[in-house]
């Protein structure tokens, strides 16, 4: 279910700082952890954020904007809805959190690493 604002962003980023996936690093965190907060001030300023608006806000190659969508979606994050005449008639997919982020993050945690992922404990 698609919403415009995500109630429990802070926890939600908490929990992607400490989650350690394998091949992930540090600034992989850390750009998930911006694209988010992105996402959610676009929602919340009424606007309906895609990867290739953000790639315009930060004069960078939808393609990197693509991939940290596509990978934020397999981990149940986000989700990429299609929607018909977005910009100029052309259709896109606006991006929005995911009600169940947090419980999809620890659920695909778990099944990658064998571990829980709990921010109580790390920060």
């Amino acid at each position: 279910m698609t919403q415009t604002q995500f109630r429990d962003l802070d926890k939600l980023l908490r929990l992607i700082a400490v989650s350690h996936f394998p091949d992930e690093t540090a600034s992989t965190r850390l750009r998930q952890i911006a694209f988010l907060n992105l996402i959610d001030l676009e929602h919340r300023q009424g606007a309906k954020p895609t990867a290739r608006s953000m790639s315009r806000l930060f004069s960078a190659p939808p393609s990197q904007m693509d991939s940290l969508a596509i990978s934020l979606e397999a981990k149940g994050v986000i989700e990429r809805v299609p929607t018909a005449s977005l910009t100029k008639g052309k259709p896109g997919k606006v991006l929005y959190i995911r009600e169940d982020a947090i419980e999809a993050l620890t659920a695909h945690f778990f099944s990658v690493t064998g571990k829980s992922l709990d921010v109580s404990a790390d920060l």
